[in-house]
């Protein structure tokens, strides 16, 4: 017992404190409502718990993700941003939350 506890003391020390990480590594959480203007645009997922609502471009399985437009979800990854378009984020973890999504403030 002692032994599993010292190598885990030893394997949280030798990854540093959180916030020595790179941004760029940190995962990210969002819930809100799957979207896409038609099929061709990309799939958004809009963050309705702040006002205005924050808007992020799905980066993911195209098939999975047409099939929860319109539907609420909760989804984890990194987020990248580019010039002129909303920050992307890569789905790495998703739960679907409700069939539907709530309606505007």
């Amino acid at each position: 017992m002692t032994r599993t506890f010292a190598a885990i003391a030893l394997a949280i020390a030798a990854t540093g404190p959180l916030q020595a990480q790179d941004s760029s590594a940190r995962r990210f959480v969002l819930i809100g409502c799957v979207s896409q203007e038609n099929a061709k645009s990309p799939l958004m997922i809009t963050d309705q718990r702040r006002d205005p609502p924050l808007v992020y471009r799905l980066d993911g399985d195209p098939k999975q993700l047409s099939m929860l437009v319109g539907q609420t979800v909760e989804v984890t990854g990194p987020i990248t941003s580019a010039p002129k378009q909303p920050p992307t984020l890569k789905v790495t973890s998703l739960t679907r939350i409700a069939t539907s999504c709530a309606k505007g403030k």
